[in-house]
């Protein structure tokens, strides 16, 4: 059991991507800043993917994400989307399921971070605001699996529990 554990920490820390030092100096992570809304012009070329789209406009879709739309008024929802799908679910409730609270605790304290390929090219605003929904969307749907993992392991121990009393009491 001590060796699975082993081997299940040390896949947790190499999904724990690193920040290249590229982009250190573009988006340090920490708490959102509030974007100033630009109106757009009212008759103008193609809208730039780095302003806020009009009411109507369509969205300009994010390369390399095939679930989040690119819009610089809303990188939270898109960073939200995008940690739920990049998620791995079976880690983390095996992770529960094995280490019981520890794993909870493990899923907590491992901060995911987003590939930042999928931030080449935007706004260092908007990298700073996606980074950090990234990491607490991210790390809210690890810890609620891990949650999920031990809660089944607990139940699963109870049951057990309760056919051993009963079947050792005898009639």
């Amino acid at each position: 059991l001590r060796l699975v554990a082993l081997l299940l920490v040390g896949l947790v820390a190499s999904q724990a991507a690193v920040m290249p030092s590229a982009w250190a100096d573009i988006a340090p992570p920490g708490p959102p800043v509030a974007e100033p809304n630009v109106p757009p012009p009212a008759d103008g070329p193609e809208p730039a993917p780095d302003r806020v789209p009009a009411t109507g406009e369509p969205v300009v879709p994010v390369p390399g994400s095939s679930t989040a739309p690119y819009s610089a008024s809303q990188p939270e929802i898109a960073a939200a989307l995008d940690a739920e799908a990049d998620n791995s679910d079976v880690l983390w409730f095996s992770a529960g399921c094995l280490l019981n609270i520890i794993g909870v605790g493990v899923a907590y304290l491992v901060e995911p971070s987003p590939p930042y390929a999928r931030l080449a090219g935007k706004p260092a605003d908007y990298v700073n605001r996606y980074v950090y929904a990234y990491t607490a969307a991210g790390r809210s749907a690890q810890t609620r699996m891990a949650v999920y993992g031990c809660g089944t392991y607990m139940l699963a121990g109870g049951v057990f529990y309760v056919i051993a009393i009963s079947t050792l009491s005898g009639p």
